[in-house]
């Protein structure tokens, strides 16, 4: 009986092994194919807008804080121009982590990150006009 018994069980633990890691791979295949789909919509409507031929001066500098808050409903975009495609929307008061900014003619830009679960579309650029600096 008791061999009855272990084999039962080897038999049993490594389907349920194969079943809960099959359940993972078609999670992450699901998230993949939605980001894909996401990547490409963002690239079509990039590539449906019109840009200048000017040519942008650029001019990076460290930071002075580390984090900021949103002053303002704005969007974060996906490079530092008013013309570049909207990642997401940001409501007022949302605490963001600052990692880097770029003046762009009269405008400066932070990238900012914004506090998520997961990484996607939470990290990309937002104006100085809609941002208070609290360190």
């Amino acid at each position: 009986m008791f061999i009855f018994f272990v084999i039962l069980v080897l038999l049993i633990v490594p389907v349920i092994v194969y079943l809960y890691f099959s359940d993972k791979l078609a999670g992450q295949q699901r998230q993949l194919m939605f980001m894909a789909r996401q990547n490409n919509d963002l690239k079509s409507s990039f590539t449906r807008q019109n840009f200048s031929n000017e040519s942008v001066s650029v001019t990076y500098a460290f930071p002075s804080f580390n984090s900021c808050v949103s002053s303002e409903y704005c969007s974060l975009y996906l490079a530092p121009m008013e013309n570049s495609p909207a990642i997401s929307k940001i409501d007022i008061g949302v605490q963001m982590e600052v990692h880097d900014s770029a003046e762009i003619g009269d405008s400066v830009w932070y990238e900012v990150s914004l506090p998520a679960t997961t990484r996607v579309n939470n990290k990309g650029w937002i104006k100085e006009s809609s941002i208070t600096k609290t360190t």
